[in-house]
């Protein structure tokens, strides 16, 4: 869907969705025929397909709690603190360079000293590098702090 960085809608009976500017509730679901069935808050009923929902640039979760208690106000990068967001950095580098051997998960683009020996793609297995990034970790202390130098 468009502008959805999820792209996902809940379309279980009760749940809520905005659909050009107005806020429909899902009343039935018949994913064996690929349609839902939703009322709007005025009475109105219609029948839709799942694929009209998913292409429709103008259709969204709807902010409200829902039937199932959840808010479903979607989450942005704003969310965590600039520490939590460095955390995060962090921690995808070290994931990125267990499953390809680089930082920046990307070979194409190695960063400096890219890749080290224990983490050259080439020359390890995916077990291996887990195995010394386990290692690594265990001598830093910390699962926080950035990959040895």
């Amino acid at each position: 869907m468009s502008g959805q960085a999820a792209g996902l809608l809940e379309l279980a009976a009760g749940e809520s969705l905005i659909l050009d500017d107005e806020e429909w509730r899902v009343d039935l679901v018949e994913p064996q025929h690929g349609r839902v069935l939703l009322s709007s808050v005025t009475g109105t009923r219609q029948t839709v397909s799942f694929r009209m929902l998913a292409h429709h640039p103008r259709c969204r979760r709807s902010t409200v709690a829902t039937v199932s208690g959840r808010h479903l106000q979607p989450r942005t990068e704003g969310d965590p603190t600039d520490h939590q967001r460095t955390l995060l950095q962090i921690r995808r580098g070290h994931l990125l360079e267990v499953e390809t051997g680089f930082r920046s998960g990307d070979p194409l683009h190695p960063g400096p000293g890219e890749p080290r020996p224990e983490y050259d793609p080439d020359c390890t297995t995916v077990t291996q590098r887990r195995r010394a990034k386990v290692a690594e970790r265990a001598v830093a202390g910390t699962a926080d702090q950035g990959p040895a130098q």
